[in-house]
């Protein structure tokens, strides 16, 4: 079962817009999952097993006990037992709202922290050159100051609901006490030892039920999750001409640009860092919201089918994300691949043997692997963001020659004088005016 879900989890958030994603830091979702999936991985061992084996307990403790007590006096004694067991369970569930809030509040917490320690490692070796470990320090000390404040206060509230559900559980023995049962004083003895044994396992109640808060708590993420549903509705089975007039936002300002590519065609986005050039890109590639019209073959890009839009479109991002293993396997991750790729790798000057992983590779032959992948399938559309910047000038000149044996078209934004100067049309966005 949770297999299944983490398949059905990857193939809802992989719809995510980009502008989605960005409401999530990548250590903060990274937190949620693995939290979710330890949650439901022990839910039964944390929270069913407890509940039951509790339950099963107070009611083979309250029927020997009644057994063992006078005659006329045992519908008292297994009452009395009764109301402080169904007492105490009662106070656990109460106990659930603040413990609710609690609980959400140190998940908050350690999706923060862990969002901004994530954020500050890949810095760190940098900071640190700089000499500037205690000012990593503290930036990490506010955050990890209010996850161990908001965990301390829950574990708190759960330790003084479960020392109250096991005190209410052990008057109990006294409705014994208030009767003396027939036999030896050995079954004496033996029937008060299960009843203060029973406080014990009256105790574990409270971390039972906070576990069901946290299943609680996964089945708000998953519902935000199962919200987003497949975009798109019309087929298209060839990319023609890509007609765009189109809005999007930079900050707090929006950019507009209209343009037309016929098949074939490239375009090279410029302008200075900041200007707006990935967004425009994600946008172009169906990957994030924008106004006005990108038509593709006469149909708007919003309402392509995904698995067509996946099909004809490629996106290479400007840092990719390779998942580590066989550099084989990385390129096939979403389409068949052929001799034709491992070729293109070759042309690249990668040589790539069956055993090869992507972990020895350098950064530079990384971002030409990431670029290959991209061409896996032959897509229509070609968005590339700066698909050079960790590339010399001989490996650029490769790069090039690569994408020019596509019938693609192509968009790239890039620095780069020689991508601009290779490419059929420049659309530089400092020239555009932008509107508030």
């Amino acid at each position: 079962a949770v297999e299944r879900w983490r398949v059905w989890l990857v193939a809802k958030s992989t719809r995510w817009p980009a502008s989605r994603w960005r409401r999530y830091s990548r250590g903060d979702l990274l937190e949620r999952v693995l939290r979710d999936t330890e949650t439901l991985q022990d839910l039964w061992l944390r929270a069913g097993v407890p509940l039951l084996a509790t339950l099963l307990g107070a009611f083979v403790a309250d029927l020997v006990i009644a057994l063992l007590s006078p005659r006329g006096s045992w519908v008292l004694v297994a009452l009395g037992f009764l109301l402080a067991h169904a007492g105490a369970l009662a106070l656990g569930v109460t106990s659930l709202r603040r413990g609710g809030e609690l609980e959400k509040r140190a998940r908050r917490a350690a999706g923060e922290s862990g969002a901004l320690g994530l954020s500050l490692s890949r810095a760190a070796p940098e900071l640190i050159a700089l000499r500037a470990g205690d000012e990593l320090a503290a930036a990490l000390s506010p955050p990890l100051a209010l996850l161990d404040d908001a965990r301390r206060r829950r574990d708190a509230h759960h330790h003084r609901v479960s020392l109250l559900v096991g005190s209410l559980a052990a008057l109990a023995p006294l409705a014994l006490l208030a009767t003396r049962p027939r036999g030896s004083g050995l079954e004496y003895a033996l029937a008060l030892g299960v009843a203060l044994a029973l406080a014990g396992e009256m105790a574990g109640v409270p971390g039972a039920l906070s576990s069901l808060l946290a299943v609680d708590g996964v089945a708000e993420r998953l519902e935000e999750i199962a919200d987003e549903e497949p975009t798109g509705t019309r087929p298209l089975s060839e990319v023609g001409p890509l007609e765009v007039d189109v809005r999007w936002g930079v900050g707090e300002e929006e950019k507009s640009a209209a343009f037309r590519l016929e098949p074939g065609q490239r375009l090279a986005v410029v302008g200075p860092s900041g200007s707006g050039k990935s967004r425009l890109l994600l946008a172009l590639s169906g990957l994030d919201t924008y106004g006005g019209s990108i038509r593709l073959s006469d149909v708007e890009l919003r309402d392509v089918l995904e698995e067509d839009r996946g099909r004809l479109l490629a996106y290479l991002p400007p840092e990719p994300s390779l998942l580590e293993g066989y550099v084989r396997d990385v390129l096939g991750l979403s389409r068949e691949i052929g001799p034709r790729d491992l070729a293109r790798l070759a042309d690249l000057g990668i040589s790539v043997g069956a055993n090869d992983r992507l972990s020895g590779l350098s950064r530079g032959e990384r971002a030409r692997v990431a670029l290959v992948r991209a061409l896996v399938g032959s897509p229509a559309l070609l968005v590339l963001d700066e698909p050079t910047s960790a590339l010399g000038e001989v490996e650029t000149d490769r790069v090039l020659q690569l994408l020019a044996t596509t019938n693609a078209t192509l968009i790239v934004a890039t620095h780069d004088e020689r991508v601009r100067a290779w490419c059929d049309h420049v659309l530089d966005l400092a020239l555009l005016d932008p509107s508030i």
